[in-house]
């Protein structure tokens, strides 16, 4: 394809030239032509340069750019520049070219340029003529390459006084002509490019000065005084490559191979190895099925006679060998190379086979010849791998040796070249081994996350997968303990101190954690929200409890006599001291859930101002409840002490590796450590980097490490296999289930409380109100008026709505509530979780708030109120079960406690308590209802310390009271003993 210019109407392209340089070289040139509208060459319109070209929108780089410069390289200014002696003033090229040693410098150096030039030519396809002139047609000038070359044939036959030689042409069809019969211009001499007409010729193994004699005459005779210069200097060479046929020389033909040799070249193009046949015959070497059938070779003997040296291909020998080499299982597509039968990415693969089947090829007759590969001749040879791994504290020193050839080497020097792809390693006498590839993918892992320290490697316990990979690895009793052990404990049992019954996820989990407890390895229990992530992590905690006081009784009963032991183990103390770090917003939570089901443990709440700092009462605690941003205060202080368990809930929070609260809990000592998150990765796989590094440090090396390795490869790349390698490090440490995985095993409905603690400028103002209220109500005490009765429901309806967000009594409120902020914690859960969710309020002004954030945070979400149209109510049910963006509806009491069937959702979130149970359970029924195929959790929004809590409290008393003050019945009776209650 030749270069065009860039514009619609493609007028110009551009032409090469060859001209005459004084009548005995040829130098190249080019210029910009004219085409016609039938895209045909015209005339020469410009000289093409670096410089005039950019007008015809041509760019000087690629190919035209080269050309344009080895114009430059051979230009006459140039040549005069390079070879002009000690720099004479007024010396022309013509007078340099009569000095026949410059003369062959410079002809040596156009012939080197004008090579370079006519393969650009050839291989671009520009274009070319002879000798261009600026009025000719160019359409009729125009050379043409021909990409298969006639062959060379030479005959010399003897007489008395003198030996005839003759030269040739046969075309590959096996027609042939000789140069006096065509116009054969030789352009260069070494390499030879010939001119046939308007034929360009490209000749292997000749030197093109070599026709010029033939180009008048089809034989020329050679004296016998001249015939050994003539053969020393024109012909020796050109007879090792050409076939020649002689007369009236002494011959001798060579027609067995003396070797038969398999040896290895590389394929550059797929860059793989091959295997290569040939044969070594008296004087010659051929590449089974490639070359020419015969080959002759002039030997000078001493009395000056030329001997002929004949070596004919045995065709019949050289298959006997390829079918015996076949038979090794190869696969042969022509030529002289041979495959392994079956495919395979490896490039080595054919070294690795060669190594293997050395002495076996060499018993049968083969010589095997080892290739040159990197910097060295590769070792042929087998080698031998010796690892044993041995366990130390926190780590495996892994030692190893490789045995080859004589030489030990330790293997941390070879997993440096595993660990970054190389191949081949250099031994100490210059020669290179292949690494096998089965090395690269029992060790590859090994040789990059391990650190190399005195002559070894080490391996973090954590990374124990990577031993269970190999197979081959002698182990130390310790190592192979934890390599062996299973991933969960079968003879587990509960602490009796749990008093709550699991469902067979939940105590699956819980022996999973066992398992890495007594490996002293962390752990991140991952299971989606309300599936009792809580329930499991106190499940372990207690049975922590329950060892470690059997350690402490141990101890101390040592040298004690047996009549005391059972008094010296009830006497024994021992605090469990476990930290659980979690947002604000959980605190509570986790003390009613300690308190419910762990009543025996001790637990303190290092929260607040008034929080306790003293060391030596904090470890009196089984359990410490604290948040991040306190942990994050109160660092200097929580990091003198050690502890048995160090727990992070919404583990999500340090997913930032460069923040204080990530540097704060990794100062932290612990003997074990859980993360807890429902989303362990969030945004990006760093996340995951930094709860790995919380719970097991170095398990995926340094960040920038990881970074290189994995997160560029999965997240760019989206390469599978490290995705896998990835899965592989981290699966023994992360439990991941979702609602639909344990599905069998959840009840159809799950409701659970979950309690608020309202902002200080939230809980100002309700205490404000109360007392407000409180002093009016008992100044007014009339429980028989019914216009009393109305004031008492006004005024419990406005704590409500403050216990709700102050903003629904005060719309120009700009703090926070509590209790808002909390749905939204567990709303952005549920969301990340892929989950639906209904949320119910009786006050659509709470509704409207939720909305308003909503909208801020550019999520979509479905509303239905009591003044929504039938229309519009349709159109709401339908986006939210139908749209998989909009995964929140909100709902007020009125509009949604019936008629509504949402299997969507799988969440509801009851915003503020309705007191009639009724109710509530009506709400829920939307989602839970026929046609949910999923379990159903839902969460009731109290906050702590208000009329919510008081009234939630009272319910299993006295259920009538809700209905009496809430839904103001005629006959509402209530005691000034229960409003004082409610309003305390």
């Amino acid at each position: 394809m030749s270069l065009e210019v860039k514009q619609p109407d493609k007028l110009y392209e551009i032409v090469c030239d060859i001209s005459s340089l004084e009548d005995r070289l040829f130098i190249p040139d080019a210029y910009i032509a004219r085409k016609n509208k039938e895209g045909k060459l015209t005339y020469i319109e410009k000289k093409a340069t670096r410089q005039t070209i950019s007008g015809y929108g041509f760019d000087s780089v690629g190919p035209l750019g080269e050309l344009l410069k080895i114009i430059e390289l051979i230009s006459e200014e140039n040549l005069l520049k390079l070879y002009n002696p000690h720099k004479r003033r007024k010396t022309t090229l013509f007078q340099l070219l009569n000095d026949r040693a410059i003369f062959k410098k410079i002809s040596q150096y156009i012939d080197y340029q004008l090579d370079k030039f006519l393969k650009i030519v050839t291989t671009h396809q520009f274009p070319l003529c002879l000798g261009i002139e600026r009025k000719a047609y160019l359409q009729d000038l125009l050379i043409r390459y021909n990409p298969h070359p006639p062959i060379p044939r030479l005959f010399f036959k003897k007489t008395e006084d003198k030996v005839l030689y003759r030269f040739w042409f046969e075309e590959p069809d096996g027609q042939s002509w000789h140069v006096s019969e065509k116009e054969v211009i030789p352009l260069t001499n070494q390499p030879a490019w010939l001119l046939k007409g308007y034929e360009l010729l490209q000749v292997p193994h000749i030197n093109g000065h070599l026709v010029k004699p033939f180009r008048t005459k089809d034989e020329i005779p050679i004296p016998s005084g001249s015939v050994k210069d003539y053969f020393e200097q024109f012909i020796r060479k050109i007879a090792q490559k050409v076939d020649i046929d002689a007369e009236g020389f002494k011959i001798n033909r060579y027609e067995h191979p003396e070797v038969i040799q398999v040896g290895l070249t590389n394929h550059f193009i797929d860059n793989k190895w091959m295997l290569e046949l040939g044969f070594h015959y008296t004087g010659a070497f051929f590449v089974y099925q490639r070359g020419e059938r015969k080959r002759s070779r002039m030997d000078f003997q001493e009395n000056g006679d030329i001997c002929l040296n004949q070596i004919l291909r045995n065709q019949q020998e050289e298959q006997k060998a390829a079918v015996l080499l076949q038979s090794f299982d190869l696969k042969h597509e022509g030529g002289g190379h041979f495959f392994v039968s079956e495919d395979s990415e490896n490039p080595h693969v054919m070294i690795e086979w060669l190594i293997g089947h050395k002495k076996d090829l060499e018993r049968v007759g083969f010589k095997v010849v080892p290739p040159t590969v990197a910097k060295g001749i590769l070792l042929l040879d087998q080698p031998q791998l010796t690892l044993s791994a041995i366990q130390e504290n926190d780590w495996f020193d892994l030692h190893g040796e490789v045995q080859i050839a004589g030489f030990e080497i330790p293997f941390y020097k070879i997993a440096r070249y595993i660990a970054s792809g190389k191949n081949f390693f250099p031994l100490p006498d210059g020669r290179q081994f292949l690494i096998p590839e089965a090395w690269f993918h029992k060790y590859k892992e090994v040789a990059q996350i391990g650190k190399i320290a005195d002559g070894h490697i080490q391996i973090a316990r954590s990374q124990f997968t990577l031993l269970q990979k190999t197979g081959d690895i002698e182990l130390d009793s310790a190592a192979q303990e934890l390599v062996e052990a299973s991933p969960e404990l079968t003879d587990f049992k509960l602490s009796s101190l749990l008093k709550a019954e699991l469902r067979p996820y939940q105590l699956e989990g819980v022996k999973w954690l066992a398992g890495l407890y007594h490996k002293e390895l962390g752990a991140c229990l991952a299971d989606d929200m309300g599936l009792g992530k809580t329930i499991q992590t106190l499940a372990i905690l207690l049975y922590a409890k329950e060892r470690k006081k059997k350690e402490d009784t141990n101890v101390q009963q040592e040298g004690q006599l047996n009549l005391f032991r059972q008094a010296v183990e009830e006497q024994v103390n021992t605090p469990l001291q476990a930290l659980i770090v979690m947002p604000a917003s959980l605190v509570f939570n986790w003390h009613n859930e300690i308190l419910k089901f762990a009543p025996q443990i001790t637990v303190y709440r290092h929260t607040g101002s008034k929080r306790h700092k003293d060391i030596n009462l904090l470890s009196r605690f089984d359990i410490i409840l604290t948040t991040y941003q306190t942990a994050l205060r109160d660092v200097e202080i929580l990091e003198k002490m050690s502890y048995e368990y160090i727990v992070l809930d919404e583990s999500q929070q340090i997913k930032n590796k460069n923040s204080k609260i990530f540097a704060a809990v990794n100062s932290l000592e612990a003997k074990h450590k859980i993360s807890l998150s429902g989303t362990p990765i969030e945004n990006s796989l760093s996340d995951l980097w930094a709860q790995m590094q919380f719970i097991n440090p170095n398990l995926l090396g340094t960040y920038h490490f990881f970074q290189k390795k994995f997160i560029y490869p999965i997240e760019r790349l989206r390469d599978e296999e490290v995705t896998e390698r990835l899965r592989g490090l981290i699966k023994p440490y992360l439990l991941r289930r979702t609602k639909e995985m344990v599905a069998r095993d959840l009840p159809e409905l799950d409701t659970r409380i979950f309690y608020s603690e309202m902002s200080p400028e939230q809980k100002k103002m309700y205490e404000k109100e109360k007392s407000a209220v409180r002093n009016y109500l008992f100044d007014n005490y009339a429980p028989s008026d019914l216009g009393y009765k109305n004031i008492v429901l006004q005024a419990l309806s406005k704590l409500r709505q403050i216990a709700n967000h102050p903003a629904l009594i005060k719309p120009d409120y700009s703090k926070r509530s509590g209790k808002f902020d909390d749905i939204f914690e567990q709303l952005d859960v549920v969301i990340r979780g892929n989950h639906k969710v209904l949320i119910f309020s009786s006050f659509v002004s709470y509704l409207e708030l939720f909305a308003q954030k909503l909208g801020s945070m550019s999520l979509s979400y479905a509303w239905l109120s009591g003044k929504n149209s039938p229309a519009q109510r349709e159109a709401a049910i339908n986006s939210f079960e139908k749209n998989q963006s909009v995964k929140i509806f909100l709902i007020s009491l009125k509009a949604g406690g019936s008629g509504l069937n949402l299997t969507a959702a799988d969440y509801v979130f009851i915003a503020d308590p309705w007191w009639n149970p009724a109710a509530e359970n009506q709400a829920i029924a939307r989602a839970h209802r026929i046609g949910q195929t999923n379990p159903v959790f839902a969460t009731k929004f109290i906050t702590k310390d208000t009329i919510e809590d008081k009234i939630l409290r009272l319910q299993s008393k006295k259920s009538k009271l809700f209905q009496d003050i809430v839904e103001g019945h005629t006959k509402l009776q209530f005691t000034k003993q229960e409003l004082s209650y409610l309003l305390d």
